[in-house]
Parts: structure tokens; sequence; C-alpha cells
């Protein structure tokens, strides 16, 4: 077994092919005996280095430079949603998922790439900032890729370190059509190329982003694509197997490695195993390869059309988690059953909401006091009550207590404006309003009755029985209409 372990800053990818391929041909030479021939070359790393060094003097920096600072102007945080928060510091803990794209759809994305004037890189890259976007929300949508800079041919039989991280910022705002952010990615992209030789360390030292210790500067997530010449080592009377291997790293929270072989592209997500769970990220790999089989098969739809979910999951979500069907009594209101369950588990929690909680028994004695100080109003079967409300215990104590005395509440939101509440109050006919005192001022001029739950409890509860008789309703009529309104 080999291992070679070389730092980033003399080796890249491409230099892998070129280290493999020499040491291929000196084994050979020495298992046969032979003197060793590799060719001269051209120029050594140090040629580039102080190529690089004049090339980035005076106008030409700033030229490049300019365009970084007007390209990553307020640049935003990706915000992917993760299962733990994040530490004080970046951790660096990491993992890797393996994902497979078929030839099929390999050959399918080269087709619609050729179609829209765009190299598989790109239509992968738009595919992943649609995925990005899905998971996170956000319109602004920033990825670093790293872009060999061998741009001379003498550059290509030397090892060294040839790559400089570009930050790529895309714009996916208004729902763009897929072909549609395909033109914005290219566009991006040749903005990127042309201003690359300026090194990653410089724009940043340039820009001076408000540095976190918890995350990378100017982005967080990858997106490799691998287009090196492929590995191969060739040893006399030896077969030689590549090995994976999992160093427990991520230089980033998230990394999508790709790369084409003979059945297809295979994938890499490296990821933060402190921010993400292997389950996490494997269901991202199976989103991210339904994407891609929804873009092949309609392009010109728009990213929210586009689905993510995978067969199994669309099961589960439709089919197994909505396999509901249960035996009911089309001949009770709900308002009776709950009576029914608060009987049999009295002292079971019903509601939570922030740090209160009601049980079932205390739950359903509230409603019954409300009930029977809705009575006293005039609410009877065939009465509507306005329930102007926001999430509160409050909330389902009032329901219950409408719907206990016969009546029909008609939802009033306290965010509308007073026109409109005045309007559906007056169209309802509602004699009776139930809220909360603080909510009572968004109310409009109103010559019925105004119950707010909390600062007239004292008086509803001291006046009214815990329990209450439910009245039969006359008709079928009227059981349908207090059960849907």
């Amino acid at each position: 077994m080999l291992l070679l372990t070389i730092h980033h800053i003399i080796f890249d990818g491409w230099s892998m092919s070129v280290l493999l391929r020499e040491l291929s041909a000196l084994y050979s030479a020495y298992a046969k005996g032979q003197l060793v021939h590799l060719p001269e070359l051209p120029i050594q790393y140090a040629d580039y280095a102080i190529w690089q060094r004049d090339l980035l003097r005076d106008e030409m920096r700033e030229r490049l430079l300019s365009y970084w600072k007007k390209q990553l102007a307020d640049l935003p945080v990706l915000e992917l949603p993760t299962e733990r928060p994040r530490g004080a510091l970046q951790t660096f803990r990491g993992a890797q998922q393996y994902l497979d794209i078929p030839r099929a759809l390999t050959d399918g994305l080269k087709a619609l790439s050729q179609q829209n004037r765009c190299t598989l890189f790109m239509t992968l890259l738009a595919a992943f900032q649609t995925l990005l976007h899905r998971y996170s929300g956000q319109d602004d949508i920033v990825i670093g890729i790293p872009f060999s800079v061998r741009d001379r041919p003498e550059t290509n039989e030397i090892i060294g370190c040839f790559v400089n991280s570009l930050v790529l910022r895309t714009d996916v705002a208004g729902d763009p059509r897929f072909t549609e952010l395909l033109t914005r990615v290219r566009e991006v992209c040749f903005g990127a190329y042309a201003h690359r030789d300026l090194p990653f360390e410089q724009v940043v030292e340039e820009l001076r982003p408000e540095r976190d210790m918890d995350r990378n500067p100017l982005f967080q997530v990858m997106f490799v694509f691998q287009n090196s010449p492929a590995m191969e080592l060739d040893l006399p009377s030896l077969s030689v197997e590549f090995l994976p291997i999992e160093s427990g790293m991520a230089k980033f929270d998230l990394t999508l490695d790709m790369s084409e072989g003979p059945d297809g592209l295979r994938g890499t997500l490296e990821y933060n195993t402190d921010l993400f769970d292997a389950a996490t990220i494997q269901r991202m790999g199976g989103h991210f390869q339904t994407l891609l089989e929804g873009i092949v098969t309609a392009p010109e739809v728009r990213l929210s059309e586009l689905p993510l979910l995978t067969v199994a999951e669309r099961r589960e979500l439709l089919v197994e988690w909505n396999d509901t069907a249960a035996d009911f009594p089309g001949n009770r209101c709900i308002h009776q059953l709950f009576d029914d369950q608060a009987a049999r588990s009295p002292e079971a929690v019903a509601l939570i909401y922030e740090d209160r909680q009601l049980t079932y028994g205390e739950l359903n004695a509230r409603a019954n006091q409300l009930a029977h100080y809705l009575r006293t109003l005039g609410v009877l079967p065939e009465v509507l009550v306005g329930l102007c409300m926001e999430r509160s215990l409050e909330l389902v104590v009032g329901v219950l207590g409408i719907l206990k005395a016969g009546g029909a509440y008609v939802p009033l939101d306290p965010t509308y404006p007073k026109e409109r509440l005045a309007f559906m109050l007056q169209d309802s006919g509602a004699p009776v309003v139930v809220t909360l005192g603080r909510l009572a001022s968004a109310l409009p001029p109103f010559t019925g009755a105004v119950v707010c739950l909390d600062s007239e409890w004292p008086v509803i509860s001291a006046e009214s029985p815990d329990s209450f008789d439910l009245l039969p309703l006359p008709t079928a009529e009227n059981l349908a209409y207090v059960m849907y309104t």
C-alpha cells in the first residue's frame, strides 16, 4: 500500500496525474534495469511565481481588485438549516457521502448544456445553487470554486499549485426559469474567469469582510468539478487499485465534488459533522439527483416548481403519512368529541404555548365556563360570534366555548385593517366578539358585547360553573353549519 501525503501549497489535482505518470515511467525503467528518461521541463514553478508577481502590478491589480470589490459588495452569509447551532469557533470535523448520477441522466445534462451554450460545469453549478436556494430560502447565493490557472501549455507538466479560489455570486431572485438561471450563471462565470488572476488571499485581505471565528470568509459552501486528466498508475506486473480515504475533515460547511467517469457523474458531499447529520446529507444527495432529473425533463419550469422529493419521500409524505383514515362519528360535533376525550384523560396535557400549558380537564372547564357566560349574552344555535385572537391558549378556549354554547365562530385576524374587520362584523351580524384586552383596540367601533378572556376572566369564572350540558342541535343542516363554519 502506498500512501502519499502532500500539502496543497505545492500540489493540485492536475499535479497528481503528472506525478503518477512520472512514477509509472520511473518504476517501469528501474524494474527493467533501464536508464530513466523524463523530458526536461521548459520552466520551473518559480518561473510561474515570478510571472504571476509581474502580472499583478499597478494597473492590472487595480483592475482585478475593482471588479471583485464591486462583485462582492455587501456579501450575504448562506444560512443552511443545520441540526445543531454553530459554536463560537469553526470546527473542521467532517465526513463524506457519495452519489452517482447515471449515464443517461449525465448525457441529458450535457445535451441541455449544449442547447444553452453552457459547459456541464455551469449546468451543475446552477443546479447546486438551485438546491441551496430551495434549502435556505435565500435569493443571493454565494459559492466558492477552485479554478485552474494553468493558462500556458508549458505549465501542464509541472507539479505545483496552479489553483485559485473564485467566489461566484448568483442572483436567483424572481423565481426564474432554470434556463434563465443558466444565463445568469454563465455571465457570472465569464466575469469571474476574466478576473481570475488575483489570488483569493489578496481578495480577502482587500475586502476585509467582517470575520467570524465560526465560519470561512466570503463563502461557506464550495463546488468542485474535476476535469484534470484521469489518474492512472501503470506498473509492470502489478495491478493497481485506488482506495478511498476518509480524512474525517471538512474544509467548509459543505463541499460538492463531482467528476465524470464511464458510467456517468460521480459526486462526493463533504460536510461538517458538527452542523449536519449523515441522514440529512444523504437526503440532500437524493434531492440533488431528483432536481437534476427534473431539470433535464423540464428546463423551462421555474425554480420553485422543480421537484426535490425522491420517490420514496413522496410516497412517505403523500401515502404513508397521509393514511389517516379512522372511524368517526358523523352525528357529533368536534366540541362533543373533545368533551368525551376530557372525560377519558382529564390529567393529560392538551395545550402547550410557550411556558404555559393546560390539561384536558382544565381546558374543558374553561371552555364550559365561557359557554355559560356566552349563553347569558344570548349566544345560542345559529348565532355567530366574532373571535379576534392571535395564537394563544385563549384562542382554543374561545373556539370550544363558542361551539359549546351552540354558536359558530367568525375568525377575525387582529392584523387586518379596521375597515375590513368592520365589514366582517357587519356582514356576519355577530352580536358578540371574544378577544383579549390587548387586542380590543384593534377592533372597529362595535355596538355588541366584547368579551376579553384575560381581563374579564375572574368575572367569567366566578359567574359560570365549570360543567356544561350541551344543547342538542335541532337540525342536520345546523350541525353541518356549526362544524364547517
